[in-house]
Parts: structure tokens; sequence; C-alpha cells
């Protein structure tokens, strides 16, 4: 489901089974993978990912064979996030609302609403801020 007034930059993917807002703006190849929620006014820069594949060892995907079932973990980004270029966030990870995340951060851990996000000399992104 995409809202109204929602924009996909080009080269840009939703692999389905997603929820995404209204006058979102997802821009120049971004990959939304399944099963992620974002909400309303979000602006989110090029390169950003957003995976729900915890272990890439197991499940039906790749060359593996065996008859496990792949486990995915939903992404949730709150209304008015703005997420800043080659931003990547892991499975299962909840963006709260009013957040700011800089770019080039990996998002490892739950992000509360308000806050601002930032890496520090190496990728993992840390809270530094609140926009309260």
């Amino acid at each position: 489901m995409i809202g109204d007034n929602t924009i996909f930059g080009t080269g840009s993917v939703s692999e389905g089974d997603n929820v995404i807002g209204n006058d979102v703006t997802i821009h120049a190849q971004c990959h939304i993978t399944k099963k992620v929620s974002i909400g309303n006014r979000c602006f989110i820069a090029p390169f950003f990912i957003a995976s729900n594949t915890p272990n890439i060892r197991t499940g039906k995907h790749g060359n593996n064979r065996t008859k496990e079932k792949l486990i995915t973990l939903p992404c949730v980004i709150g209304h008015d996030v703005r997420i800043g270029v080659c931003v990547s966030v892991i499975p299962g990870i909840t963006i709260g609302h009013n957040s700011l995340i800089y770019q080039n951060t990996l998002i490892t851990k739950n992000i509360p609403p308000y806050s601002i996000v930032k890496s520090f000399g190496g990728l993992v992104g840390r809270v530094i801020g609140s926009l309260e």
C-alpha cells in the first residue's frame, strides 16, 4: 500500500507487502524490502536499505535447499522521519517518529521518537540528541 503524494526516485524498489504513508519522498536507488512500514511525511535520501532477514544462512532463498522457513523481522519507520544518504537498517528495527538519521549510518538498535542519530568514526549510529 502506497499513500497519496508519495514519490519513488529512479531505481528504487519496494518488494511489496509494505505500508508507505502519505507525502513520503523516497529518493533514487533505495531498497525497501518486504514488510516495511513507513509513516507519513518521511524523507528518505538515496541509497537507503531496509532489510528484514536476520539470518541469510537459513530459509528458502539463494542456493540453500533446506525446507526451513525464512524468518522476517519487519522494519517500522514512524511519521515525519528524515533519513540521510547511505543509511541501512537491520531487521526488526523501529525508528520513532520525528527522528533525524544522519548520512552513512547503520541502525542496529530501536530509535526513540525525536532522536538525532549520527555515526562517529564507524558506521553504527548513536543517538546524540533530541528534537523535542
